[in-house]
């Protein structure tokens, strides 16, 4: 018995017996089958109890089971953490399959979702061939069949069933799987089933995190807290997620859209520009500038999603989903500071530094004192607070008012005298505000500069004017620089004033001398004199020198004025007063005399008139003509007369042309002083007929007692020949009607000439013609077939005078350097371009490209005035026509031969030979003796054809005994077929007269029938019905012997 389950044996059981499977035993099987699981795995106890109704002994004394695995649905496995909502991102269900023993294969799985409403819960199902479909009545899921994959190892197959959830999945707590599989046998085990999971479904999200990003000014933060101050008018950075509730995953990006929103007591706003409606993964960054003003009770903002698909589904906001941010819109200023900018201050190891600040909101609490003591600070000893040379320390103020006083101590008491303390203090408030009224680090930037104080008298260490030699000139308004050390202990606040002294050397000492100064005590600069201009580049620097005293150098940038007397000697003197001195100090420099120069100049080197324009350009002088329609340059440098320093380009000063009409000018100058004027001799309408141009050149506008004093360096008065007449061709002189191009003639050096005109020949001046003969001239040609352009070239051309004309020679290479073989029965036509000396270029009547200068009429003789053909002297020998009287022949038939030579080329009286050739047999040879210019002579000859010739060619010249344009072109063939043997040339004859061949025929056939006809109706007088019917039998007869007859005969 096995689970109830019996195996009975009836009747007396002696010895052994057998239990088999096999019926009537299937009982004891299916207990075995159902004891084993249908799913999942693992070890299972089976009892198996033996008794018998009587009495004996009953043993087991062997059993063997055979257990054949079937297919088994084993587990499901999944994330037990998992909360079910509609996000980008599939999840995952893994079920494990185990293939039975006489299975191969899992054919298809169903995975049935356990949810409630259990009829509206959703069905995956897979087959073997990659499909995934679902049973989803109300669309609670996606399958993700491209995610979908399984896998097979050790017999156990694996399905991970992707799929996504959509928003109208119920929310709910308990969710599981149910799986059933069938393989390939058709088996179907026992479901295996999570049962309810504890799987939640959750469609509600709400702000995941949030940060509030400054990343401008000087305080920045990652995350802004409630409460922290921010600058007015700074843009802060709203960033954050948005999640399923209790998870990270974020919900689709078409679910909602991000805002900012500011709370205030007016209502809630937010700007176009405060929301993101790009959200992947959740995700959200929206840029919010706060307002341009205090608002030191904070201003409230708050995230909120908008555009929701169902606002069911957003959690509730609260105080995470908002933020109250401080605004501060004043800058601390520090209103006062002490010890003051230049003060003197006994040194000290306890000097107090105080310094006030005034701030509306956001006060600060904390600042940094940075200061610099030349004693202990000064490590290179430059005299100079280096930035790397400032130590600082923190003073603080906590208290909260609109004004605080921060207070510092420092230790100055080593300082010497005269030395400086600098100090500025940097910081910002609590919202980065920085802090206004010091800049530092350095003298000219730090919040106040002080001193200590020692006397001793002033070192002068030396004077330089840069860029001035003893004796030479300095020009007015041009930059001077001169130099000045002193060495003093008090440094240059001991000083009352620093003087030069320039002297005009005049008759009264008191009224020549011009002064500049310097004030070291407040460090102003001033010109006491009309003459002298003081630069605001003027400097006075303080270092230290080798002994460790202050060393001053005061610097004068200035300028003389153009009033200072011209050229006068003057001489220069250094004056300083010290703090404390009854009387000034006064040095004079012997070394450092000077003159004045104010005159301007043309600079000879460099100046230049030209003309710029086409065809003929470059420098003029006066043996130049110019043509009434140039246009003219005036070019050069302005200098200080004696030098080549340019003259200032900032004070107007111009350089003129004056052309008999009116001024021409140019006022603004380069740096380098150069000019450039142009002048149209168009512009002097009145002055166009004018056989001469004059034009006066100068500078203007010099100021003050400067004079331009161009005259003596360069003529300012340039008087022109005006030529109003271009130079004319009247005709060619050569070539004339033909250019011959037999080999006898070099085609690349044809001659040219051509006749002319030119004003120059009516002026007693051999300079004028001269100049035209040094101008570019060129003849122009062009080779043509008909309208078709062959080749063109241009060549140069000299002149000469020859008597009451001008004529002009040259060479042109018709074969353009090779590249083009000239032919008979070409055209040239030539035409002359270039310039006279003045820049007038030929006139275009009657000398272009499509109307070429003419030929002489006295010299044409070939009515083409314009063109010019190529030919040539010689005979040109052709065979212009070969013709055949028949071009389909058979063997041995006679054919007529017709040539036509003629002479294309010059006479010839030289006698040349003809030969007719057929396969490279000469059939036919004649001599004719000379052949005139276009002449032709017809050769008429026979010939007999014969098997395999095809070709007939005529040779006029053959042994080449006449000298020819074109020794190659003397040969003409045209072709024949001969198709039939000999006596079948009536076949030909048929072929190619079918017309008359058929007429004849025809004929042939009618003319018998109509005699025959005609004798047999004939009726004479003897006649009767029965002579009729007598004669139509004999007719009949004699039709018949015709017959006989025409059969006998036959036809050859």
């Amino acid at each position: 018995s096995v689970n109830g389950d019996e195996w009975d044996y009836n009747g007396v059981l002696i010895g052994r017996t057998t239990v088999r499977e096999t019926a009537p035993n299937t009982l004891l099987r299916d207990a075995f089958n159902c004891i084993i699981p249908g799913s999942d795995s693992g070890t299972e106890v089976v009892g198996i109890r033996i008794g018998s109704t009587n009495a004996g002994k009953v043993k087991i004394t062997s059993m063997t089971i055979e257990y054949t695995m079937v297919s088994v649905n084993l587990d499901i496995n999944y994330d037990e953490n998992m909360v079910l909502h509609e996000r980008g991102e599939s999840y995952e269900i893994i079920t494990r399959h185990v293939i039975g023993d006489q299975a191969l294969s899992i054919t298809n799985a169903e995975l049935t979702f356990l949810a409630t409403p259990n009829g509206d819960a959703p069905k995956l199902s897979w087959a073997d061939d990659g499909t995934l479909v679902d049973d989803d009545p109300e669309d609670w899921i996606i399958p993700d069949q491209g995610g979908t994959w399984t896998n097979l190892s050790n017999g156990i197959f694996e399905i991970h069933w992707k799929f996504r959830v959509t928003d109208d999945f119920p929310e709910q707590n308990n969710v599981g799987w149910r799986v059933s599989c069938t393989d390939d046998n058709g088996f179907s085990p026992q479901t295996l089933s999570t049962g309810p999971a504890g799987i939640r479904v959750n469609q509600s999200y709400g702000l995941g995190w949030l940060a509030i990003r400054d990343v401008e000014g000087e305080v920045v933060s990652d995350d802004l807290q409630n409460g922290d101050w921010v600058v007015a008018g700074e843009t802060v950075h709203f960033q954050g997620q948005i999640w399923f509730d209790g998870t990270q995953d974020a919900p689709l990006n078409s679910l909602f859209d991000v805002r900012v929103v500011r709370k205030d007591s007016q209502g809630d706003f937010t700007a176009a520009s405060w929301k993101d409606t790009s959200n992947p993964n959740g995700s959200f960054f929206i840029s919010v500038a706060v307002p341009d003003m205090n608002i030191e009770e904070g201003v409230t903002f708050e995230i909120q999603t908008y555009n929701e698909r169902d606002a069911n589904k957003v959690m509730p906001t609260n105080d995470s989903w908002r933020r109250v941010l401080r605004v501060d819109n004043s800058e601390p200023e520090i209103t006062a500071s002490w010890p003051a900018e230049d003060d003197y201050e006994a040194s000290s190891n306890q000097q107090q530094i105080a310094i006030t600040v005034r701030d509306e909101v956001g006060y600060p609490d904390h600042l940094k004192l940075n200061y610099w003591v030349e004693a202990d600070h000064d490590s290179n000893r430059n005299g100079f607070p280096d930035s790397d040379e400032y130590v600082n320390q923190t003073i603080s103020n906590t208290t909260s008012s609109e004004e605080k006083i921060f207070f510092g101590l420092i230790d100055d008491s080593r300082n010497p005298n005269m030395a400086r303390v600098s100090y500025f203090v940097s910081g910002h408030d609590p919202a980065g505000n920085l802090i206004v009224g010091t800049d530092g680090p350095g003298f000219e930037y730090d919040l106040a500069t002080y001193r200590t104080r020692k006397d001793m008298s002033s070192v002068f260490t030396g004077l330089n004017w840069h860029g001035h030699e003893d004796g030479e000139d300095v020009f007015s308004g041009t930059d001077q620089s001169i130099s000045i050390g002193l060495v003093d202990a008090n440094g240059i606040i001991d000083f009352e004033y620093i003087s030069l002294v320039f002297d005009f050397e005049g008759p009264d000492p008191e009224r020549d001398q011009q002064r500049i100064s310097y004030n070291g005590r407040t460090d102003t600069w001033a010109s006491e004199s009309e003459y002298l201009i003081l630069q605001p580049t003027s400097s006075a620097i303080v270092t230290t020198n080798e002994t460790g005293l202050p060393w001053i150098q005061t610097t004068f940038d200035f300028q003389f004025t153009w009033d200072w007397p011209d050229e006068d000697i003057s001489d220069l003197a250094l004056e300083f007063k010290e703090l404390g001195s009854p009387e000034p100090t006064r040095i004079e420099f012997i070394e450092h005399t000077f003159s004045v120069e104010n005159d301007l100049v043309l600079e000879p080197n460099s100046y230049l008139v030209e003309d710029v324009a086409e065809p003929r350009v470059g420098p003029l002088d006066d043996a130049t003509p110019v043509r009434p329609d140039d246009r003219l340059r005036w070019s050069g440098r302005v200098v200080y007369e004696g030098s080549n320093v340019p003259a200032p380009n900032d004070l107007g000063i111009t350089v003129e042309v004056f052309d008999g009409v009116q001024y021409w000018s140019d006022g603004s100058l380069t740096d380098y002083g150069t000019f450039s004027i142009e002048v149209p001799l168009t512009a002097a309408e009145s002055l166009q007929s004018a056989q001469t141009r004059t034009f006066l050149t100068g500078v203007r506008n010099v100021p003050g007692r400067g004079e331009d004093m161009t005259r003596d360096t360069v003529a300012t008065t340039l008087q022109l020949h005006v030529d109003h007449t271009p130079p004319r061709v009247h005709y060619r002189a050569a070539p004339i009607d033909v250019v011959d191009i037999s080999a006898a003639t070099d085609l690349t050096t044809i001659p040219v000439r051509f006749v002319g005109w030119e004003e120059c020949l009516l002026v007693d001046d051999s300079d004028r013609c001269s100049s035209l003969s040094q101008s570019p001239q060129w003849v122009n040609w062009v080779m043509r077939d008909n309208a078709r352009t062959i080749a063109a070239g241009i060549a140069p051309l000299t002149m000469q005078i020859n008597g009451s004309h001008i004529e002009w020679f040259g060479d042109v290479d018709l074969t353009s350097n090779g590249l083009v073989t000239p032919r008979s029965g070409y055209k040239v036509g030539f035409w002359v371009t270039g310039h006279d000396a003045a820049g007038n270029e030929f006139p275009m009547t009657a000398n272009t490209e499509s109307d070429p200068v003419r030929e002489d009429e006295d010299l044409d003789n070939d009515q083409e005035l314009a063109w010019v053909r190529l030919g040539t002297t010689v005979a040109e020998l052709i065979v212009r026509s070969v013709s055949l009287d028949r071009d389909t022949v058979s063997v041995g038939t006679e054919i007529e031969i017709t040539a036509i030579i003629a002479n294309t080329g010059g006479v010839t009286e030289s006698s040349f030979t003809v030969h007719f050739v057929v396969d490279g047999d000469v059939i036919h040879t004649q001599r004719l003796t000379g052949l005139p210019s276009q002449g032709e002579y017809r050769i008429v000859t026979t010939w007999k054809a014969t098997e395999g010739a095809d070709r007939v060619t005529v040779i006029v010249d053959a042994e080449d005994e006449v000298v020819e344009v074109d020794e190659e072109g003397n040969s003409m063939s045209t072709g024949f077929s001969v198709d039939y043997s000999w006596g079948m040339g009536w076949i030909d004859s048929w072929r190619q007269n079918p017309l008359t061949v058929i007429g004849v025929l025809i004929a042939i056939i009618l003319l018998p029938t109509i005699a025959v006809i005609t004798w047999k109706t004939s009726i004479s007088s003897t006649s009767s019905l029965y002579d009729d019917e007598l004669m139509y039998d004999d007719d009949d007869d004699g039709d018949d012997d015709w017959e006989d007859d025409d059969d006998d005969d036959g036809w050859e």
